[in-house]
């Protein structure tokens, strides 16, 4: 049996097969109800709204609503991100499991929305 770090390269290049395959079938119903929700899902939304935007026009409101909700998935992640990453460093020397990485997750998250906010002095 394979290595995981010998798996992910694999998955790597099946990721973007999987955008193309979901913006082809949008050529063909761009207004879909299909399209419209995989098109504001930040994942697929930089291909898929250019597909929309090519094939047919789209509402303004739409745009700048997938452009707000890229930027705000981009700050979500690196948000996730730094917790890990500062969860790996004070982990030094030992390999944490997913289950203690949700768990950091989960009581970070709570902390950070039922605390009461701070003044700024």
């Amino acid at each position: 049996m394979a290595k995981q770090a010998e798996r992910h390269p694999f998955i790597l290049l099946f990721a973007p097969a999987d955008l193309i395959i979901v913006s082809f079938f949008g050529i063909y119903t761009p207004d879909a109800t299909w399209m419209r929700v995989v098109s504001s899902i930040p994942f697929w939304t930089p291909t898929t709204m250019l597909v929309r935007i090519g094939v047919n026009g789209v509402a303004g409101w739409e745009v700048a609503m997938t452009i707000a909700l890229m930027i705000v998935a981009i700050f979500v992640c690196a948000w996730i991100s730094a917790r890990i990453y500062r969860f790996g460093i004070l982990m030094y020397g030992q390999k944490p499991g997913l289950g203690q990485l949700a768990k950091l997750g989960v009581r970070h998250f709570l902390h950070f929305f039922l605390t009461a906010p701070r003044e700024v002095s």
